[in-house]
């Protein structure tokens, strides 16, 4: 898979502390193994199939592989964050798992949203779908192996103050699948931009909202996370 140019990524982790954390975390690598294993294979068929391929039928066919995968991948992923159970270590090990959790049924419903509505782009619009996960993997995965907890009043309101934009989901070489598909390059950054929206304004409900501190600050700091991609 086409990989985001290393400009893009400006956040290093920080993993110098032993905390509860990450024990928590590493009691179970099998599930983390088969997370990337799977994804691993989910690419390997999106590229495989060549989704631009100018036959409609073979398209809507294309289209609806990948929401097949889709739609596995992220259910695998909430079966196992389902594995790790409720003995938390702490609060923010709550609201980490939590905050994955959301994500992947809130992106899984707007797979399944536009896979329902079809159309003869919904397959450009599926591949979109597929890249904004795996932005969030990345993420996810940047955010728990990510053990600051200072400063929690300073990243919340640097979180407040987040604007997500296209660039931080996609990487350049997505620019050339539609060098010459111009009008579907727009079905593609459209979509792109409004999960962008939906999610942003979901985060900042929280983040904004009636919530623990540790909570807000778990959404905020994925936010950062993301926009610094």
């Amino acid at each position: 898979m086409p990989k985001k140019s290393k400009n893009k990524k400006t956040i290093k982790k920080e993993i110098k502390k032993k905390t509860n954390t990450g024990e928590f975390i590493k009691k179970y690598p099998g599930v983390v193994v088969a997370i990337i294993f799977s994804i691993f294979l989910i690419i390997l068929t999106v590229w495989s199939v060549g989704i631009f391929d100018p036959n409609l039928n073979e398209k809507i066919a294309q289209g609806t592989i990948i929401h097949q995968n889709n739609q596995l991948e992220m259910d695998q992923m909430l079966e196992a964050l389902d594995l790790l159970g409720t003995d938390y270590e702490n609060s923010y090990d709550e609201y980490y798992l939590l905050s994955i959790k959301e994500d992947y049924l809130w992106l899984k419903q707007k797979d399944l949203e536009i896979y329902n509505k079809g159309g003869s782009d919904f397959y450009i619009k599926e591949f979109a779908v597929f890249i904004f996960m795996n932005t969030l993997l990345e993420a996810n995965d940047e955010l728990v192996y990510d053990y600051d907890y200072f400063n929690e009043e300073n990243v919340i309101s640097k979180g407040q103050g987040v604007k997500l934009a296209y660039n931080n989901f996609t990487f350049d070489e997505v620019e050339t699948i539609f060098e010459e598909s111009p009008s579907e390059k727009i079905i593609f950054q459209d979509t792109i931009a409004q999960l962008i929206n939906e999610y942003e304004k979901m985060k900042k409900e929280i983040i904004n909202g009636n919530y623990p501190t540790n909570r807000k600050y778990v959404e905020a700091k994925k936010l950062i996370i993301l926009s610094n991609y």
